[in-house]
């Protein structure tokens, strides 16, 4: 994402870095995408804006207003591991990678 400069790069962390070196990377990034969950948490404690994919919990009960929050208009925020309503989990599949692209173009844009 993101153009400008040579500095700019998608980094993929996976079992590949330990925890301090997880908050090195995510105090110096410009956007943190995931879901809900730790490393948001630590990415907030830093100060580093994330992106962040909702399903089955809301971002009114976990989320950050600084944040860009998304969910599924479709289906969100039941708090439940199992769907009541459907055969597939709407709430994470309505959200396609397209759209959390745009999103995070949209944000590192004002950026420039």
């Amino acid at each position: 994402m993101g153009g400008g400069g040579g500095n700019s790069a998608i980094i993929d962390t996976a079992n590949k870095t330990s925890l301090n070196e997880l908050y090195c990377i995510l105090k110096r990034s410009l956007l943190h995408i995931d879901i809900e969950g730790g490393c948001v948490h630590i990415a907030k404690s830093l100060g580093t804006k994330s992106l962040v994919l909702f399903g089955i919990t809301a971002p009114e009960l976990v989320g950050y207003e600084e944040n860009i929050n998304i969910m599924s208009s479709l289906c969100n925020g039941c708090v439940r591991y199992e769907c009541p309503l459907y055969e597939e989990p709407v709430c994470v599949n309505a959200i396609t990678p397209d759209f959390v692209a745009q999103k995070a173009a949209d944000y590192l844009n004002t950026l420039v």
